[in-house]
């Protein structure tokens, strides 16, 4: 084994994703109303992240959603690109209140770099750089702790698609069977074995969506951290 992939929510940093979603749309939402309505907002920007999500071809994942949105709100490019720019950089960042960070999260990845592993910030790539880096801190580590950190500006591909996982090997210059993906949901994070990957399901937040994916390993943050220390299990190649 030679590099470990992290998702972010629900993994390093514990939220309740479908109330911080909620809110922060809500909160982005009448930045734009005097361009769109609040509920066609959401509307286009679901369908545009639906977009990206479905993408199979080699434009990056800001590519596939900017052109999506702008065709289904039929707003110019020039007025709508810095409101949602200002947003992720000045403001996004308020909504870290939603966030129940835990130390664990700095051990186990220090801990990964420490034992000579790569390490990776696998969260899927629908949010751009601004809002990952900001995420990254409500879980109090920062950008530099991880080799990589998929962005919807540097990703051609998302979660569940196998070829977002590949696309990762790739760029840490490692086979997908030299890696462990460590994540909360069975679904999005387990689609990472369909490339050799050998996959960690975190029991604590754990979105079990998905009946045919089996983990190699399920556990807590403190159990990870101890197979890490011991260099058990998927570890121990």
């Amino acid at each position: 084994m030679k590099a470990v992939l992290f998702d972010l929510d629900g993994t390093l940093l514990p939220m309740d994703t479908d109330a911080f979603v909620k809110e922060y749309l809500a909160g982005l939402a009448p930045k734009l109303q005097h361009l769109l309505a609040p509920d066609a907002f959401i509307k286009a920007l679901w369908k545009a992240t639906g977009d990206v999500v479905q993408s199979t071809d080699q434009r990056t994942n800001q590519e596939v959603f900017t052109e999506s949105f702008l065709s289904l709100t039929k707003l110019p490019q020039e007025e709508i690109v810095p409101i949602l720019d200002q947003f992720y950089q000045n403001d996004f960042y308020h909504f870290g209140y939603m966030a129940d960070p835990t130390p664990l999260a700095a051990i186990l990845v220090e801990g990964a770099a420490r034992h000579g592993y790569r390490t990776a910030l696998a969260t899927n790539p629908v949010f751009p750089e601004a809002a990952v880096h900001h995420r990254i801190s409500w879980a109090g580590l920062t950008p530099s702790d991880f080799d990589i950190i998929s962005t919807y500006e540097n990703s051609t591909a998302a979660k569940p698609n196998p070829a977002y996982y590949r696309e990762i090997a790739d760029k840490l210059n490692v086979s997908p069977e030299e890696c462990v993906m460590i994540g909360n949901d069975a679904r999005e994070d387990g689609a990472a074995q369909s490339t050799g990957m050998k996959t960690i399901l975190i029991s604590t937040w754990a979105v079990k969506n998905d009946d045919s994916f089996t983990p190699d390993m399920e556990g807590s943050l403190e159990e990870v951290i101890e197979a890490l220390h011991h260099r058990r299990g998927v570890f121990s190649v």
